[in-house]
C-alpha cells in the first residue's frame, strides 16, 4: 500500500492532552499536615501532547490528534499547542459541553520527584472510524499513547501497511496494550509497567520477556538510571541518563523522552543515537517546573551531547 499524500510532518502524535497545575514543596506533607508551596505554575501536559510539544521545540514539524472540551482548560490546552508550534488544525477535536483533563502535580524540591492527582476528561475517546488516517499517516514517524487505544491500534496497523515507523507510550499493562505491543516498532514502557507486565525481577529480564511478545524493539525507561532496549535477537542496549543541574521536576520527562526518540527516528538516527538523543532531551527538561517549561531546543540538546556528561551507569 502507498501513501495518499506527501510528507507533511516529521511526527504525528495521537493521544491524550491535559492542563497541568504544578507546585514545588520542600517536604511531602503527611495526612492531616500542611506544607507551603514554593512555586505554582500552569501549563499544558499529557503524554502524547507533551511529546508533540517537545518535538516542536526541537524544530520538528508535528501534528497532534486528540480531544479537548470547550471549557477554559480546553482553551488553554489549545493555546499552549499553538504557542509552541504544534499543528492542531485538523486533529484536535473540541467536544461541546465536555470537561477537559486536568492534573495537579507537586514536586519535591530536594529530589525533583513528584506526586500527581488527576481528573479524567469527559470527552470520550476517538473511535477508529473517526480518525483521518490519510492525514495522520502523512508523517515520517507516528507516535501514540494508550488513551484512544482502539484508534491507536488502527493507526499503527495502517502505518505497518505503509512502512511508517511507529513509537508507542505504553504506561500500564492491559490486553489492548498487548495488541499495541505486538504491532508497534518501538514500544516504550516505564520500568514499573515492564516489571508488572512480566513479573520479572529486573528490567533487563522484563525487556527480554516483552520482546518475545513484541513486533519491534522494546525500550524501557528507568528514571535516573537512563533507559535500555532489547531487540528481536535479545540483545540489550543500555543508555545511562545524562547528568544535569539543577533537577527541579521530573514531571513529563518520560513523555519528552518519547517525543525526542520519535524525532530522532524521523531524522534517521539509528537506535543507539536515538536513545542517547532522547536521554539528553529528557534530562534537560527536568531543569524547570513541569513537562513543558524546560523543553530544550535542538542546539541545547546538541551541546549536552557534545559535552557527554552522563551519570555513572549503576545498572
Amino acid at each position: 500500500m502507498q501513501r495518499s499524500c506527501s510528507l507533511e510532518y516529521d511526527v504525528v502524535c495521537l493521544g491524550t492532552c491535559c492542563w497541568d497545575t504544578l507546585g514545588i514543596c520542600e517536604e511531602w506533607p503527611q495526612l492531616d499536615q500542611k506544607r507551603p508551596l514554593l512555586a505554582l505554575e500552569e501549563q499544558g501536559g499529557g503524554p502524547a501532547a507533551t511529546a508533540a510539544a517537545a518535538i516542536a521545540r526541537l524544530g520538528g514539524r508535528v501534528a497532534f490528534v486528540g480531544r479537548v472540551g470547550d471549557d477554559d482548560y480546553g482553551r488553554k490546552i489549545r493555546a499552549a499547542f499553538e504557542e509552541v508550534g504544534v499543528d492542531i488544525s485538523w486533529g484536535l477535536q473540541v467536544v461541546p459541553g465536555a470537561r477537559s483533563q486536568w492534573a495537579f502535580c507537586v514536586a519535591q524540591k530536594t529530589t525533583g520527584l513528584r506526586a500527581i492527582l488527576w481528573r479524567p476528561p469527559a470527552t470520550g475517546t476517538i473511535a477508529p472510524e473517526e480518525l483521518d488516517l490519510g492525514r495522520a499517516t502523512c508523517a515520517r514517524v507516528v507516535l501514540v499513547d494508550t488513551h484512544h487505544l482502539a484508534a491507536a491500534i488502527a493507526l499503527v496497523r495502517r502505518c505497518r501497511e505503509l512502512g511508517i515507523p511507529t513509537v508507542a507510550d505504553i504506561e500500564h499493562p492491559s490486553e489492548q496494550g498487548r495488541e499495541l505491543l505486538q504491532l508497534v516498532d518501538f514500544p516504550i514502557l516505564p520500568e514499573d509497567c515492564a516489571l508488572k507486565w512480566t513479573a520479572e525481577g529486573c528490567c533487563e529480564a522484563a525487556a527480554k520477556a516483552l520482546t518475545q511478545q513484541a513486533w519491534g524493539t522494546v525500550v524501557v525507561t528507568i528514571g535516573a538510571r537512563g533507559s535500555l532496549a532489547c531487540d528481536q535477537n535479545g540483545a540489550i542496549l543500555y543508555q545511562p541518563a545524562f547528568e544535569v543541574r539543577p533537577v527541579v521536576d521530573t514531571t513529563g520527562a518520560g513523555d519528552v523522552y518519547h517525543g525526542a526518540f520519535a524525532f530522532a527516528v524521523a531524522r534517521g538516527m539509528a537506535l543507539p543515537k536515538a536513545m542517547r538523543f532522547a536521554s539528553a532531551t529528557a534530562a534537560l527538561s527536568c531543569q524547570a517546573l513541569g513537562g513543558r517549561a524546560g523543553l530544550p531546543s535542538l542546539a541545547q540538546v546538541e551541546a549536552l551531547l557534545q559535552r557527554g556528561e552522563k551519570l555513572q551507569d549503576n545498572l
